[in-house]
């Protein structure tokens, strides 16, 4: 029963962050948010962070147009030159992109094995990129999460999910940055609890 509650713990996690994955490498489409409104209310009956972030997440899915979210992420995260945003670990850690965060992550990433796909279009550093590595370190059940996850991602993406949150021309995005800062919350919690057990 343990077993079993510890396994669905560990696949929730690998989905959250697929999802993420999901919503910021591309605007999501029909599918995707047809499939986030059907998922019932009840299915998060605790009031917590992280269920009313859900909850948010879900409401917004069945209360916008595909096409008011893709202009939304266009304008967030693409633009003309660049979008509002810079879902770029570079430069939220030094102020630049292609810097030396990049490096030292493209070493780490090396040396978990992992290796950039040919068709990729993005750095390393996207925000997407990262939440799908998590995703595969957490899936396999891979001791390199913990240090992977306080090196290259909490470093920095809870001050991005904040500037989503206070960008006014983020709606659906608001959303799911909720979803991410209360998520990495429970993260950050799940981190040292298992790093206490070792």
């Amino acid at each position: 029963m343990v077993v079993d509650e510890e396994h669905m713990a560990h696949q929730l996690r690998a989905n959250t962050y697929s999802l993420l994955a999901h919503l910021f490498v591309a605007e999501p489409n029909m599918q995707t948010l047809a499939l986030l409104g059907s998922i019932s209310e009840q299915s998060t009956v605790k009031k917590t962070s992280i269920s009313m972030a859900w909850v948010r997440l879900f409401d917004v899915a069945r209360a916008m147009d595909v096409a008011v979210i893709s202009a939304e992420f266009q304008q967030l995260f693409i633009g003309v030159a660049r979008g509002e945003l810079m879902p770029y670990g570079c430069y939220y850690q030094s102020g630049f992109l292609m810097d030396k965060p990049l490096v030292v992550l493209r070493q780490d990433l090396q040396v978990m094995g992992f290796t950039r796909q040919a068709n990729s279009h993005e750095p390393e550093d996207h925000v997407a990129a990262l939440c799908e590595v998590m995703a595969l370190l957490v899936r396999e059940h891979r001791k390199e999460q913990f240090d992977f996850f306080q090196k290259h991602l909490n470093v920095w993406m809870p001050k991005f999910f904040k500037d989503i949150n206070d960008t006014p021309s983020a709606c659906f995005y608001q959303a799911v940055a909720l979803l991410g800062t209360a998520f990495f919350q429970v993260e950050e919690t799940f981190m040292g609890m298992s790093n206490d057990g070792k």
